[in-house]
């Protein structure tokens, strides 16, 4: 729960070598769309983008008790795209509730949808692989129980403690 208060809150942002390597990675891929509506040569990946909102950041109200919000590392209407790095693929990260709460997101906020793309950038080994990922009513509804699942313990325990 401590993690969920830090998170809510924001106190004690976890960092590591990893991630503030995987964050300059997306900010050059963010300041190369804004720029020229195209990706860093690095990445490997043919987009075209049209209208590109970077970092784009989403609140929807879901419930009685929650709202929940996103940010689309970058939304190209009807295409989502999530920037990743390291070392796991984008199959991996495709099998995480990420995408699918943002597929919920998109509904619940009016904005068309119709995929995403994950792509994964190894800078290690210099190799990109991607993973589209369709939006279904399938993965709307497992975010929504992702949502529900947790959401009401979350607030209940906040109310308890005094920080809502």
């Amino acid at each position: 729960m401590q993690e969920v208060i830090d998170c809510y809150f924001h106190l004690n942002k976890k960092s590591s070598v990893a991630m503030e390597d995987g964050k300059k990675y997306h900010d050059e891929i963010a300041e190369n769309i804004n720029l020229y509506n195209t990706l860093p040569p690095y990445m490997d990946f043919k987009a075209t983008f049209l209208t590109p909102k970077t970092e784009h950041s989403v609140v929807v109200p879901y419930n009685e008790i929650c709202d929940i919000k996103g940010v689309f590392d970058c939304l190209d209407e009807p295409n989502l795209y999530e920037w990743k790095t390291g070392v796991s693929d984008s199959l991996e990260w495709a099998r995480t509730g990420q995408i699918p709460l943002y597929f919920l997101i998109c509904e619940l906020a009016g904005i068309p949808v119709d995929l995403a793309y994950l792509v994964r950038h190894n800078q290690h080994e210099k190799k990109t692989d991607y993973a589209i990922i369709h939006n279904s009513q399938k993965l709307r509804d497992k975010a929504r129980n992702i949502c529900d699942s947790v959401c009401y313990d979350i607030f209940n325990y906040f109310s308890e403690q005094g920080l809502i």
